[in-house]
């Protein structure tokens, strides 16, 4: 029997939102990175979000499905209920880790730090190539300060599985760091107090 409209609609919320955060807390164990990004109640669409340098990009909408009978919502059958939380949850991780690549995808091409391998193999010389492009500063001890690398696992493992670095790849990742520490004392040089 087809229902037109909601038998409980004081209800609609409570349980929406109970499936929304179970579903978000599925997402999360299968994809611990998407931990920082926030879901709005009916949908992530709308809000644009800052990606630096005055661009922003707004998300889209994350569509799931899932199927609940009518009795099991009524009974709060936990089977069913934690079934579908996993299903959806899923569905969500899914579509927002997807989401975040295609962000990262278009933000740093835009931006100019994507780095096209061009069918070459995982080098420490490509890895090179990347970090000259990013943005990040270095601390007391030249070690980068706010990097963070979000890639497959394929990719980890070749990066894991590379040799270690040449002498002469060593000296290009201090000339790198020493670059990144004049540009962050260029910019404290230039602040100015409003």
């Amino acid at each position: 029997m087809p229902i037109d409209k909601p038998l409980f609609p004081e209800y609609d919320q409570p349980i929406a939102a109970l499936l929304q955060d179970a579903a978000y807390t599925f997402a999360l164990a299968e994809h611990p990175y998407l931990e920082g990004i926030k879901i709005q109640r009916g949908g992530m669409a709308g809000q644009p979000v800052d990606v630096g340098k005055g661009r922003y990009h707004a998300p889209g909408p994350v569509e799931m499905s899932s199927q609940f009978e009518f009795e099991a919502v009524l009974q709060t059958d936990l089977e069913v209920w934690s079934t579908n939380a996993v299903i959806v949850g899923k569905q969500l991780g899914d579509a927002m880790a997807q989401m975040l690549f295609q962000l990262i995808d278009k933000s740093s091409t835009e931006a100019g730090t994507a780095v096209n391998s061009g069918g070459r193999p995982m080098s420490w010389d490509l890895f090179l190539d990347m970090l000259d492009r990013m943005e990040f500063d270095v601390d007391d001890e030249n070690r980068p300060v706010g990097l963070k690398f979000v890639t497959s696992e394929v990719v980890m493992n070749q990066i894991l599985a590379l040799p270690p670095p040449t002498t002469e790849q060593n000296a290009r990742y201090e000339l790198i760091i020493e670059k990144k520490r004049e540009a962050q004392l260029a910019k404290k040089r230039t602040r100015t107090l409003d």
